[in-house]
């Protein structure tokens, strides 16, 4: 896929459902694309796949995303365009629910047991930028909540 004008000549974007249709060959008028195991959608064009997301940057701003796209709501399945907005890794990478690893329940929270307290951590730019020592792992969470308000932005996933 090299620009918009092919796109559109294969398919329909619906900015309001984040759905793709074919617009000819034997699947005209179907719904375009497969959700992958990590939740994405994929469309396959010419025995090449691409993420649908990237494609509909492409479809509505006639050029490819420089960097990454952000899924707004974290369903990486919706592919409405007022949820979707270009992103750099970092920002990307701030946009994201707690690990499945993490054992306080709290994103940005860890339990130092050397010290017997909770950390607080914030990465930006990937770079740790610790916020402090805490008894309770809400004041902890309560830290990064803030820092990651005024370091994160828009970005913020707390």
């Amino acid at each position: 896929m090299n620009d918009q004008a092919e796109l559109k000549k294969r398919l329909s974007y619906d900015p309001l459902t984040g759905d793709f249709t074919w617009l000819n060959g034997p699947k005209q008028g179907q719904i375009a694309g497969t959700t992958t195991n990590t939740g994405y959608v994929q469309i396959s064009i010419g025995h090449t796949l691409y993420l649908a997301h990237r494609l509909a940057f492409l479809y509505m701003t006639g050029e490819w995303p420089e960097n990454q796209i952000d899924h707004k709501d974290e369903y990486r399945s919706n592919n409405k365009w007022e949820n979707l907005r270009p992103a750099t890794h970092s920002q990307n990478k701030m946009h994201t629910p707690i690990q499945i690893n993490n054992t306080t329940g709290y994103k940005g929270v860890r339990f130092d047991q050397r010290r017997n307290k909770y950390t607080s951590t914030i990465k930006v730019d990937n770079i740790s930028r610790f916020l402090g020592y805490f008894d309770d792992p809400k004041e902890a969470y309560e830290a990064y909540v803030e820092a990651a308000k005024v370091l994160h932005g828009e970005f913020a996933y707390v």
